[in-house]
């Protein structure tokens, strides 16, 4: 689930905005990048530690969803 907020500081969803079901979140080393089709990519530096926790809860969250083990990072 992704949840931005537009310019008027208001929370705007993918019910809202179906679009924004094609962003693709991704932690690449230190940064949070989004990516969508036909956009340029949006790279958001993080803490490196803070990188590890991402990436372990993306793992437990696709084993709760089925993803095969052997698409598992980190």
């Amino acid at each position: 689930m992704l949840t931005v907020a537009d310019g008027s500081n208001r929370f705007v969803t993918a019910r809202q905005r179906p679009p924004l079901l094609l962003v693709k979140p991704t932690v690449v080393g230190d940064e949070l990048r989004f990516d969508a089709p036909g956009m340029e990519s949006l790279r958001i530096p993080i803490q490196p530690d803070i990188a590890s926790l991402v990436q372990q809860q993306a793992k437990y969250s696709n084993r709760d969803r089925g993803v095969p083990r052997e698409s598992y990072r980190g």
